[in-house]
């Protein structure tokens, strides 16, 4: 009598996707929680966003944060964090709003990348924010919340 093997099941399509949403989901949380941080922390303390750069490993880009960036704190402040949070709306949403949000968040955060050695682990990240691009996410959070179909 021969037994019969089982073999693991291969991951379905549809896990990965789920996978792929939860993930672009939890990136539109993490940017609407950088912005309620970004926001509280301006708020108490512009200054200390003054110091962000100054161990860069990239020559000059002390220089241009403390030349160009805080002198305009405050306003840099407050779009930063319109920023992060037109990052999280779009994340969060659907279809081509995702792609255009995870594009946004995956500039943003290799655009910080040269600011001290502790932003390195911004790399794997856009990496990962390209992957999760590239699904096509039918429905907004939003939509499956209020348990409506896709758009």
């Amino acid at each position: 009598m021969q037994r019969a093997v089982h073999l693991p099941a291969l991951p379905q399509l549809g896990s990965l996707h789920s996978f792929a949403n939860a993930a672009r989901i939890a990136v539109g949380f993490g940017f609407a929680a950088a912005a309620i941080y970004n926001a509280v922390n301006g708020i108490a303390d512009f200054t200390a966003y003054h110091d962000f750069a100054a161990k860069s490993w990239l020559p000059g880009y002390a220089e241009a944060w403390a030349n160009l960036v805080v002198p305009v704190l405050p306003m840099g402040l407050v779009l930063l964090v319109l920023f992060e949070l037109a990052v999280a709306a779009l994340a969060l949403g659907s279809g081509r709003e995702v792609r255009m949000g995870l594009g946004a968040a995956t500039v943003f955060v290799l655009a910080l990348v040269p600011a001290n050695t502790e932003t390195l682990m911004n790399i794997p990240l856009a990496a990962l924010l390209v992957a999760l691009a590239v699904p096509w996410y039918e429905s907004s959070v939003w939509r499956r919340v209020r348990g409506l179909r896709p758009e």
